[in-house]
This record gives C-alpha cells, structure tokens and sequence, in this order.
C-alpha cells in the first residue's frame, strides 16, 4: 500500500516477547525525528500464527461520510477498546483517513510569482501548536491564549503568504482549504454500504472468551457517546464457535461417562468380576492415551528433528550414533507414558468398584 511501511520483527524460541516489544517501542519513538514531517509514530502488535481476528465489528450510517466514519472508528472507538485487557484493535479498514486538504490553483501560483513552497512554508508558519499558561492578576488567574493556529478550517485560507508589488497574498487567493481526505487505499462494504471495519485480536495469554465479552460489554457505553445515525454492528465473533466447541466437549464428555458405567453395569449384571467388567474400558483407555506417543515417534528424522539427535550430529558425533542416542530417548518416553496411563487406569478402576464387584454410582 503507498505510504504504508510494514516491517516484521522474528524472535527467538526462548526470548522474552514483553520487553522485546518494550525495546521496540523506544526504539521506534527515537527514529521518528529522522524520518520525514508527518510521519505518524507506529503501531506495534504481536503477531504469531494464531493471531486471527476473534471479533470484527463493522461501522457503518446511513448519512455520515467514508471519512467521517474513519475519524470515529480510529479516535473514537479504538481508543476506547483499547483499553479492554487483552484486546489488541488494529487500525480501521475502509473509510478515508481524514486530512485537510490545501488545492493549489497553478495559474494564480504564476500569476502572482509564488511557488507550492512558499504555501507550504506560510501554512507551516502560522500553524503551530505552542504551550501556553496563565497569567495571575491580583486575585484572578486568567489563561493565556495564543493565535499560533487557526481555530476552524477555513481560517487557514486567511493566512498571509507574501506581499508581491505592495499587496499582500493570501492562501485563499492561489488556494482552496477544505475538510479532506486522503487517497483511499481500500474499501469495506456491508449490506451494500460503505463504512469502516475494526478487527479486534486477543493478546498473548489472553483467552477468546475474557476478551469478546468485555469488547461487547463496551459497546452500549461507546454508542451512547457516538452520533445516532452511526451503528456499531458485530459481523464476525469467534467466541460463539468456542462456546460450542466447549459444550460440545462436556456433551460428548456426559455421554461417554454414561456409557460407560451402563456397560460396566450390564458386565457385573452378566457375573463379570469388577476386573473383567472394566477390561475393555482399560484396553481403549491405553490405546488412546498411547496415540500421540506413537503417532510422534513416526514423525522422528522424517518431520521432526528432536532435540538429542540434533545435538549430537552439531557436536560432530556419527549419525548413526545420534540415531541409537535418541531411540532410546523416544523408547524411554513412551515406556513412560504406557506405564502412568496403566497405573492411572488401574487406580480409577479400585476407586470405582467396590471389593464387593459392585459400582460406586455416587461417583459417576
């Protein structure tokens, strides 16, 4: 995108992301002095390959400009998301980013011997912002204003700019100042009308749930501060595909139980012992707590470089013995988990049948 720079900053496993962003941001704040008027400090987000959009809200009127909406969505309502924990807004989409615009006439820039430079300086000069104070007058105190800048727009076509053969030129002789924007870069669209669009990301540690719930809690309060004609609609919300998924889990976890125990009721009903009752419950509760084991130790050399391999062969061992090295580390872990998942089952199944070959229902 024209006048948009994006540069990515990759960090190591192990190094600490809160003050690499911290050292970032100082260093970033200290460049803008070296980079041309007008440059706008930058935005910093943590990115990683999870970071998706967990809530995009739309803005969108039927009477306010493109560019209206943009100034609202990125001063008014950003700001205020901004400070939801966890929440990390991105800058709007759609909209025209606001600008006061200066249209130059070039026949009345020759006509009275003025150059695009000698505007931009005039502007420039009388356009400051200056601190001010007050001043104390026996028992008052008054606040000193200056004129080091124009209160409206159209102030600024008053300007003086230079006197040419005794007469002086103002802006609004070779210029138009008006209420503009800047070249549109792209477009966002719902239900057929232009406006702006906010994503909204959740930061690291930050859970999807925490946050969309806060942002849409905000809402109601940051509409009641904007006009009424303009709406805060929500078009995409990754929490309602995580509360399913949640409630699918305990669903199918209740079910699973419940099936469980009728099976293991029907066994004993039959004259199983409480041991052969469970068996098979037993042998599916290892093999399933024994996939990942196996599916990595398939992946080992072919996907995956484990940490021991890789060491030896950087150390200058043989490959060969690097190998050997690191079966017996991936032997070793999966002897481990084969045997806390049996002990664990074996421990579950005296917690639940009695000595008397009978179920303990109240722990279901």
């Amino acid at each position: 995108m024209s006048g948009v720079g994006v540069i990515k900053v990759f960090f190591h496993p192990n190094a600490q992301i809160g003050a690499a962003v911290a050292q970032v941001t100082a260093i970033s704040q200290t460049l803008l002095r070296t980079m041309p008027p007008g440059t706008t400090p930058p935005l910093i987000l943590q990115y990683s390959a999870s970071s998706v959009p967990i809530l995009q809200l739309s803005v969108g009127s039927q009477t306010l400009t493109e560019g209206q909406l943009f100034d609202y969505a990125q001063n008014f309502i950003r700001t205020q998301l901004a400070t939801v924990q966890g929440a990390s807004v991105t800058l709007p989409y759609g909209g025209k980013p606001r600008q006061v615009m200066v249209d130059l006439d070039p026949r009345a820039l020759q006509g009275k011997g003025l150059s695009a430079a000698d505007v931009v300086n005039a502007v420039t000069a009388q356009n400051l912002v200056l601190p001010s104070g007050t001043a104390k007058i026996g028992s008052r105190e008054y606040p000193v204003l200056l004129n080091s800048s124009p209160d409206t727009i159209a102030a600024l076509n008053d300007l003086p700019i230079k006197q040419v053969n005794g007469s002086v030129v103002y802006v609004r002789d070779v210029a138009q100042v008006h209420d503009g924007a800047a070249v549109q870069q792209n477009i966002v669209a719902s239900d057929g009308q232009r406006g702006s669009l906010l994503s909204i990301l959740k930061g690291q540690g930050a859970s999807t749930l925490a946050v969309v719930g806060p942002v849409k809690a905000a809402l109601p309060a940051i509409q009641a501060t904007l006009p009424p004609e303009l709406r805060i609609t929500p078009l995409f919300d990754q929490s309602l595909f995580v509360r399913a998924a949640l409630s699918g889990v305990v669903r199918e976890a209740a079910i699973a139980a419940v099936l469980t125990g009728l099976m293991i009721l029907v066994f004993l009903a039959l004259g199983f012992s409480g041991r052969e009752a469970v068996q098979p419950m037993v042998r599916a509760s290892l093999r399933a707590a024994m996939i990942p084991t196996v599916n990595g130790m398939m992946t080992v050399g072919l996907v995956q470089l484990p940490g021991m391999m890789t060491g030896q062969i950087l150390a200058g061992s043989s490959p060969l013995v690097a190998i050997r090295y690191q079966m017996v580390v991936v032997f070793m872990l999966a002897a481990a988990t084969a045997l806390g998942s049996l002990v664990f089952v074996r421990l579950a199944t005296g917690r639940y049948i009695t000595p008397a070959h009978q179920l303990r229902h109240h722990l279901l």
